[in-house]
């Protein structure tokens, strides 16, 4: 089963419990403030708090973080689209970004610490084979 699925059924799953308990927003909003936990449960979509937070880092000034994150990736990439000046991104590893993804670099940066006799380009087409 797909990942959207059950997202799709957990989220119609919270949404007839809500109607059961004739809860709407403002009312799971005040059920939760007063301790239902249950109630707690519905007002938390962790998805969207982690779309919220990345469209918030996108409107800052500058980029410090870690390229080993998918997410920081995704953060520079939006800043880098939404600025219309120059951007000086700082990752804490020291790595370059290369837009081709986090992990296919981290596997590169691998690769080469095991064995420092391989060329960049060697390293890259045994990476594709």
């Amino acid at each position: 089963m797909g990942c959207d699925v059950r997202l799709g059924q957990l989220y119609a799953a919270i949404t007839a419990r809500a109607k059961e308990r004739s809860l709407g927003p403002e009312e799971a909003a005040i059920a939760a403030s007063a301790g239902d936990v249950e109630a707690m449960q519905m007002l938390k979509d962790e998805g969207m708090v982690l779309v919220a937070q990345m469209l918030l880092m996108a409107e800052c000034v500058g980029f410090m973080g870690s390229y080993a994150s998918n997410v920081a990736v995704l953060v520079h990439d939006m800043m880098m689209a939404t600025r219309g000046d120059a951007m000086d991104p700082m990752d804490v590893n020291g790595r370059v970004y290369c837009g081709c993804g986090a992990s296919f670099c981290m596997t590169l940066e691998r690769k080469a610490v095991r064995d420092p006799t391989k060329t960049v380009q060697g390293l890259i087409n045994a990476f594709k084979s």
